[in-house]
């Protein structure tokens, strides 16, 4: 079964940006949610926030483990 993944995120790689706002039985319902909330205030002001799409039920969607990035600046060397 397809499910529509509706999620809200802005600004800076601060987790209280980002919203889960909802899941849904069809991409016509997941965008009628967009077009309601993207009017309140927060929404309103990032409209390109919003992001929307299909998931499978029951699928790992993270299967490769956990690893972690270090950015190495090239002027110091320094790992970020």
């Amino acid at each position: 079964m397809i499910v529509y993944v509706v999620e809200h995120d802005y600004g800076s790689d601060d987790d209280d940006n980002y919203k889960l706002i909802g899941v849904y039985s069809s991409e016509t319902n997941a965008a009628a949610a967009v077009e309601r909330l993207s009017f309140l205030p927060v929404f309103s002001d990032h409209r390109d926030g919003f992001t929307m799409g299909p998931m499978v039920l029951d699928m790992d969607y993270w299967s490769g483990g956990f690893f972690t990035f270090c950015y190495i600046d090239e002027e110091t060397e320094e790992g970020m």
